[in-house]
């Protein structure tokens, strides 16, 4: 039962847009994050249209507020965290958070450390999952 199901729920080929039928993942990756991409499109910065170092005067004394997090800080976040709440969309309560953080950890560091930088690429965050659902019981083309 479980194999037919897998069966049905998986995609074993596509059509490329040049009429080519490509069945490596990373081919049909690329076809499917295309077709996506170009249908629901893809959001552009804000730009903004005044400089705020002119507007805002420098505070002495806060200094401490633009310095980079530590790993300690974040440790300590992920630990006080309450395990039944989720703290973002994507549904990882803070259970998750703490018994996945000596995996995941490594890529919040380097996350807070890129952002701190100004090199995240924050649009890559939130929203890059799509979850396929076959519309055909043999689909050819990211369409079906």
């Amino acid at each position: 039962m479980a194999t037919e199901r897998h069966r049905r729920n998986s995609i074993a080929s596509l059509k490329a847009l040049d009429g080519s039928v490509v069945s490596q993942h990373s081919q049909m990756e690329g076809i499917i994050g295309n077709y996506f991409k170009n249908r629901m499109g893809v959001s552009t910065g804000i730009v903004m249209g005044f400089d705020l170092s002119v507007l805002l005067a420098p505070i002495d004394g806060l200094d401490f507020l633009t310095k980079p997090f530590t790993k300690e800080e974040m440790d300590e976040t992920v630990k006080h965290m309450p395990i039944d709440k989720a703290p973002g969309l994507d549904g990882f309560n803070g259970l998750f958070f703490k018994k996945c953080w000596p995996i995941i950890c490594q890529d919040f560091y380097d996350l807070a450390e890129a952002f701190h930088n100004g090199t995240a690429q924050l649009d890559n965050i939130n929203g890059s999952y799509v979850t396929l659902i076959p519309k055909k019981l043999s689909p050819e083309e990211v369409g079906d």
